[in-house]
Parts: structure tokens; C-alpha cells; sequence
């Protein structure tokens, strides 16, 4: 009744097509009817992972990615953006850009960047901020991550234990090191209720203590929409 007044629709992945462990229940039939009707259907999600990646994952949860005409995540605004990160440096002569990443522990389950990848793009990891030229953040369970200095966290599940988190920050925003955030959710909720702390709460953080607003990429980001 309600598809029949729209030409398409844009669609959250989490909490919407499944708990980030199976679909819901009714969500791959419904998906399947609404294409049966001719409907356009782009996902539209704040996952750090580039579309391919998460076209991969959705995959192994039983999503036919031929469901859809399009994806569009917040790990592609990030690429973009940090591919203009390099051109810039690379038209001024600059050496590559030093990276401090925070992650996850395992970046391969999670489809993000592993610390190779940063380096193939043309980046250097850095193991402390005082050498860093940006922050970036798909994760929260390892600082520094792919260098020697790398420092678990346990913030993904515990949101009042910064660990090795709030000095990072901290030092960042005393030496007006940008903050890069690919999933701007604070948090999101998995199979069984599981409330799971995200890369956004350390925006808010990053703000909270002095630092401008990181850019929003993804949702409620107006960018993410005009892909």
C-alpha cells in the first residue's frame, strides 16, 4: 500500500535489512517484492566499508546485492575525501601524509582498510599524534593500529572505558590534528539488543573537548544523499 505511492527507496542496512548477523525476519521478502513491483532500491548506510566490501557482507548474510541499483557508505565519502587528501599534498610536494588509525581488531571480518591499504594509497602510519597529520577512525577497538605503538581498547563494548582513546583525542585536539571519522553512528544494536559503541561518539568527543566538528560523512550528512 505504501510502496505503490514511491518510485524507489533509500535503505538503511542496520537495524533495517538485518542485526549485523542475519536478516530480519521479512526483510528479503520484502526486499524481493518491491523489485517484483519495479522499484528503485539504493542502501544508503553509515558502514566504514566501501560499497564493494559491504556488497560482500551482505552477501554472506543471504542478500542478493542484484536486489539493489546502488550503495553508497560512509567508507566511500572517506575514500574520496582522502584520496583529495593526498592529490593536495602531492601538488604541494609534500611527503605522504601521516595516519594515526583506529580500527578494528580484525579489520578483514569487518571489511575495512587493513594498515596495508592505507599504505598502498599512498599514506604512512604513524604511532603517535605528535607525528600524525590526520586521526582516522573506522573503529574503536585498536589505536594506532599497524604500528608498533598499537593499543587495544575496549570502548566498543564500554562506553565509559576510554582507555588509550581520550588521550589520543585529547592530544589531537592540542595540536589541531584533524579528526577523520568513517561511521558517524554513535552507536548501533545487534542480534540479541547488543549495544555496541561506534567511531561517532569520538566526534562528539573530539568536539566536546575543544576540537571543530569533524565532517559528517554519511548520515544525517546531507553529502551521502547527493551520491
Amino acid at each position: 500500500e505504501v510502496a505503490g505511492s514511491y518510485d524507489g527507496f533509500l535503505l538503511d542496512q542496520y537495524g533495517v535489512l538485518h542485526d549485523g548477523l542475519q536478516p530480519l525476519p521479512g526483510a528479503l521478502d520484502c526486499l524481493t517484492e518491491l523489485r517484483e513491483a519495479g522499484k528503485k532500491l539504493v542502501v544508503v548506510s553509515n558502514s566504514p566499508c566501501e560499497g564493494p566490501a559491504m556488497g560482500v557482507r551482505l552477501r554472506k548474510m543471504g542478500f542478493d546485492p542484484g536486489l539493489f541499483d546502488g550503495m553508497v557508505t560512509s567508507g566511500d565519502l572517506v575514500k574520496r575525501h582522502l584520496d583529495t587528501v593526498l592529490a593536495e599534498a602531492n601538488e604541494r610536494g609534500d611527503p605522504p601524509p601521516r595516519v594515526v588509525y583506529v580500527s578494528h581488531e580484525d579489520h578483514v571480518r569487518r571489511g575495512v582498510w587493513a594498515p596495508e591499504d592505507l599504505k598502498a594509497m599512498g599514506f604512512e602510519l604513524a604511532s603517535s599524534v605528535e607525528e600524525a597529520d590526520l586521526v582516522l577512525t573506522n573503529g574503536v577497538e585498536v589505536c594506532f593500529k599497524g604500528t608498533p605503538a598499537a593499543a587495544p581498547s575496549n570502548f566498543e563494548r564500554d562506553a565509559e572505558d576510554w582507555g588509550p582513546i581520550r588521550p589520543l583525542l585529547e592530544e589531537a585536539v592540542r595540536r589541531g590534528v584533524p579528526l577523520v571519522v568513517a561511521n558517524p553512528d554513535h552507536t548501533i544494536v545487534r542480534s540479541g539488543g547488543k549495544v555496541v559503541n561506534c567511531p561517532g561518539l569520538l566526534a562528539a568527543e573530539y568536539a566536546r573537548l575543544g576540537g571543530p566538528a569533524p565532517p559528517c560523512y554519511g548520515k544525517p550528512g546531507a553529502s551521502i544523499f547527493r551520491e
